[in-house]
């Protein structure tokens, strides 16, 4: 297994409930990390046998910056979706933070995350 890490993509989009979060977009920060079977990729050097992190960065800033979410959570769970459509990805996670969503703190975060698990026969 390999793991991917794409860390601190910045995305411009509209969340949180009150009026004043609904009028601009705002700054969220996205880690994302993959669990995947990398083995094919490595012995044939070929891009079709990985998950190319540039067309998923550009995936999800595109599909991020055009929502508008009240609550994190919402968010958080959308791009682990647009994570999840690979069907090379064995195990998602998601963590957005919310740079200044309370005085006193550097941002608040949510993670979210999913496994596909191989059913074995007997």
């Amino acid at each position: 297994m390999a793991k991917l890490r794409i860390r601190d993509l910045e995305v411009e989009s509209i969340i949180g409930h009150h009026g004043w979060e609904k009028e601009n977009k705002q700054t969220v920060i996205i880690n994302v990390e993959i669990e995947f079977d990398a083995s094919q990729a490595a012995v044939t050097d070929d891009i079709s046998n990985t998950i190319d992190y540039e067309t998923l960065c550009k995936e999800i800033v595109s599909k991020a910056g055009e929502t508008n979410f009240d609550l994190l959570e919402k968010l958080t769970a959308f791009v682990l979706g647009i994570v999840m459509e690979n069907h090379l990805v064995q195990e998602g996670k998601v963590r957005i933070a919310k740079p200044g969503a309370i005085i006193g703190a550097k941002s608040v975060e949510i993670e979210f995350s999913h496994a596909r698990y191989a059913i074995v026969g007997t």
